[in-house]
């Protein structure tokens, strides 16, 4: 398979996986934002840009941080090997949620009792 081929079925997985985690606009700008928010790697909006019109490839640490932050496989996002099709769950719609979900995960279960404890204490005051 080509190159440029390559390209155009990675941006179509992406736009599909961003559709699929809420996200409606296929911006750039929000697609950098997003990754800038959860990774400390770092991305332009030229390169994110260039990701979603089928310019460009990431690199595959990248590949992995945009699979997490979209709950799908890299090896699905990078070569849509049937592993896994994307999956609505958990849906985030503004960069903040995404945030919190991407660190949520992260945590392991004690930590996860004590964060749910203090939303729920959070909400309450409210």
């Amino acid at each position: 398979m080509n190159n440029q081929v390559e390209r155009e079925q990675f941006s179509e997985r992406l736009s599909v996986a961003l559709e699929t985690a809420g996200f409606q606009s296929n911006s750039a700008t929000r697609l950098a934002e997003l990754f800038n928010s959860v990774s400390s790697e770092g991305v332009s909006i030229h390169a994110a840009r260039k990701w979603l019109i089928g310019q460009a490839i990431p690199t595959q640490n990248k590949i992995r941080v945009l699979a997490q932050m979209l709950n799908v496989e890299p090896e699905w996002l990078r070569f849509g090997t049937p592993a896994q099709n994307p999956t609505p769950e958990p849906q985030a719609t503004d960069l903040l949620t995404a945030s919190l979900l991407h660190n949520f995960t992260r945590l392991d279960e004690k930590h996860k009792k004590v964060a749910v404890q203090m939303l729920r204490i959070l909400v309450e005051l409210d």
